[in-house]
């Protein structure tokens, strides 16, 4: 598993904390964060990436899922959903809050999984790590997803349009 994101956003890590250990005491996996700074209240064994355009993009592709934990206040439900969309243009299925946009980036049973509780990431997670056929078939169908809507292709033809109105 995978979580990229700056310093400041580290904290909503502690909302799968629990999760995280509670799935490892079942499942042995990987977790890895990359960011300039560790997340130095894990509850799991954690490899921590510091970021740079080449180690994120290692780290995203040595991995199988991405997660995307928020909290659904009004500063994150403003957030863009950039890491479901990054996870995603990556091929990788994203479990995450479905806070924002992010339920039109991450399309339920489809491209990824949404989840609220304790109980849903630690469903959501065990389900991607023991399905590694659904694992990927999530990220297949995230990664047309994600360009189908949010490639440069896809904005340089809305610009496009819309410097012709």
């Amino acid at each position: 598993m995978v979580w990229v994101g700056v310093a400041a956003n580290l904290q909503y890590l502690g909302l799968i904390a629990d999760p995280l250990r509670q799935l490892r005491e079942e499942i042995e996996f990987e977790f890895t964060v990359v960011s300039s700074q560790p997340w130095v209240t894990a509850t799991v064994p954690t490899e921590f990436v510091r970021w740079s355009r080449a180690a994120e993009l290692d780290a995203l592709l040595g991995a199988r899922i991405g997660v995307a934990p928020l909290t659904d206040d009004p500063w994150a439900r403003g957030k863009c959903g950039f890491r479901a969309i990054l996870y995603g243009g990556h091929a990788l299925p994203t479990v995450a809050s479905p806070v924002g946009i992010t339920d039109q980036v991450v399309i339920e049973g489809d491209t990824g999984v949404h989840a609220s509780t304790n109980d849903q990431w630690v469903d959501a997670l065990r389900r991607l790590l023991t399905d590694p056929d659904q694992a990927v078939a999530m990220g297949t169908r995230a990664w047309q997803r994600i360009r189908a809507r949010y490639s440069d292709q896809v904005a340089l033809r809305m610009w496009q349009e819309l410097l012709s109105d």
